[in-house]
């Protein structure tokens, strides 16, 4: 039998009226979200970096607007995948799924002309974290991300490790993740109970419109 959440001996109301709740059916309501926590890689470009506020070279793991630190390194399930574009040059941020949309095109033209800032294309990934046991999103927009997108695609139903590297060009050094496969155990999800978190990756909205959006990777 399925465990009951108990109405509390101050209650005003009879708890025949109240009706029982079924706990698991609670906590599904209760704690699931639209907006699954995303993760960025925080280099030299990051206010927060300059700031002062995160660690160079870590990856953040953003959950309701507050940021957590993941370090230099992570273990990952990499759950599923699919194509993305973003603008977020504007008040609003913009999204785009489907390679298709002439808008999904024309961000990736912008995000590939230089000296043009806030666009983004590349493949995103639903990882599960299980040191945090948390389902997250990493999305690799820029060029360096989209360079290691085929170590990342290799490993899709595989476990991983993620790290932060540091890469020294001509003129510029710069973060950029890592991928390796992981042989370690790790505590699986339950699948059944967040098949909701995994077809809303799969299906998402076209196209998407966000309120706001935090620091991208550089």
């Amino acid at each position: 039998m399925s465990e009951e959440l108990t109405v509390q001996s101050n209650q005003l109301v009879p708890a025949d009226v109240i009706g029982a709740a079924d706990l698991e059916v609670f906590k599904d309501v209760a704690t699931s979200s639209v907006f699954t926590p995303y993760i960025l890689l925080q280099g030299t470009s990051s206010e927060l970096v300059k700031e002062g506020k995160f660690p160079i070279g870590h990856f953040d793991m953003v959950k309701d607007k507050q940021h957590n630190d993941l370090g230099d390194n992570f273990i990952a399930l990499i759950v599923a995948w699919r194509p993305k574009a973003m603008n977020w040059t504007g008040e609003d941020v913009v999204t785009v799924f489907d390679p298709k949309d002439p808008l999904f095109q024309e961000i990736k033209v912008l995000s590939d002309t230089p000296n043009v800032m806030g666009y983004g294309y590349g493949p995103e990934y639903l990882f599960w974290l299980p040191d945090q046991q948390q389902f997250a999103t990493y999305f690799l927009a820029n060029p360096t991300g989209r360079r290691e997108a085929t170590n990342f695609h290799v490993l899709l139903g595989a476990v991983a490790r993620v790290r932060s590297r540091l890469i020294k060009g001509k003129k510029y050094t710069w973060h950029g993740p890592q991928v390796a496969a992981y042989s370690g155990d790790i505590a699986l999800p339950d699948f059944a109970a967040n098949a909701g978190i995994i077809a809303t990756f799969k299906n998402p909205p076209k196209p998407e419109v966000a309120e706001e959006v935090s620091d991208r990777e550089q």
